[in-house]
């Protein structure tokens, strides 16, 4: 019997818009963001779920209570769900952040899975507390729904688990947008990815980053 696990991305908050390397600080939704939620609503309305997990980040919380509005399901939080632990690079621009740290930097954009921010939690970290967590839930949830609420490095992350990628290879699983929607089915902690960045939602919001 296997788990469903749905992934989203929450939605824009305010260190998207301003270009910031927007981790764990407890930033707020933007208008956009809260848009992309009525339509994100809607898009998950028929869809079933049976349990709601969420990184205890706000954004991600209200992400997740849009995606279940008007049902009578409890928001639990998981601590492993929250964004990479960026150390000294939290909530820089990202051009501060290619003059302060350009070799990082380099391995942000051409080898991620050695990212390591100063004073922060290296990619390695990320990878295997989110991995593990994902195959806690799905051995708790067994032929259950469940949605998870996270965030963008999480989610890229947990594309490559569910790809059943080695991390050296994270540099080939793609960013996602704010909202989007992915799909993994896990039997006995075997993944299969089912769906991947889904944004047709969004259309009405062209230009929805």
């Amino acid at each position: 019997m296997s788990a469903r696990l749905i992934i989203v991305r929450h939605a824009q908050a305010t260190g998207n818009s301003e270009g910031r390397f927007q981790c764990r600080k407890n930033n707020e939704l933007t208008e956009l963001g809260k848009q992309q939620l009525t339509y994100l609503s809607e898009r998950l309305r028929n869809t079933h779920i049976d349990a709601v997990i969420s990184s205890p980040l706000s954004r991600a919380v209200d992400t997740a209570r849009a995606c279940v509005e008007g049902r009578n399901l409890n928001i639990t939080t998981d601590p492993r769900l929250i964004e990479i632990d960026a150390g000294e690079m939290e909530s820089l621009l990202w051009d501060e952040l290619y003059e302060r740290y350009p070799e990082q930097m380099e391995h942000w954009k051409d080898s991620p899975h050695i990212f390591c921010p100063p004073g922060g939690e290296t990619m390695m970290q990320l990878y295997e507390r989110v991995s593990a967590a994902a195959e806690d839930i799905a051995a708790r949830y067994e032929g259950k729904t469940v949605l998870i609420s996270t965030h963008g490095v999480v989610v890229r992350n947990l594309m490559c688990w569910a790809r059943r990628l080695p991390i050296e290879r994270l540099c080939e699983v793609q960013r996602w947008s704010n909202t989007g929607i992915g799909i993994v089915d896990v039997t006995n902690g075997e993944p299969v990815l089912i769906l991947e960045n889904d944004h047709a939602h969004l259309a009405p919001l062209e230009g929805a980053q």
